[in-house]
């Protein structure tokens, strides 16, 4: 009888520890995460501290213009390289 109990808190103990060894390494996959998240976000804050301190305001919305939303000025022209090199 002893020795059955022993073997149901061996067992107990046992699922114990695997159940937080799992729950910590899915609590460090978050934590990755959300590590890059905070490095993304301080290079962003850091190219706008550098517009705001730079009074380059106007530079920085073409620039988003050009770059995210494919805008050209009116006077320009674009040219697509197709050939995929």
């Amino acid at each position: 009888m002893l020795c059955l109990l022993l073997i149901a808190l061996i067992i107990s103990f046992t699922y114990s520890i695997v159940n937080i060894r799992v729950k910590i390494y899915r609590e460090k996959q978050t934590l990755r995460a959300l590590d890059i998240l905070v490095y993304d976000q301080k290079l962003l804050n850091e190219e706008l501290e550098r517009v705001v301190l730079s009074d380059g305001e106007k530079e920085y919305v073409e620039r988003i213009a050009r770059e995210k939303l494919g805008y050209a000025a009116i006077d320009e022209r674009v040219f697509v390289d197709l050939s995929g090199s």
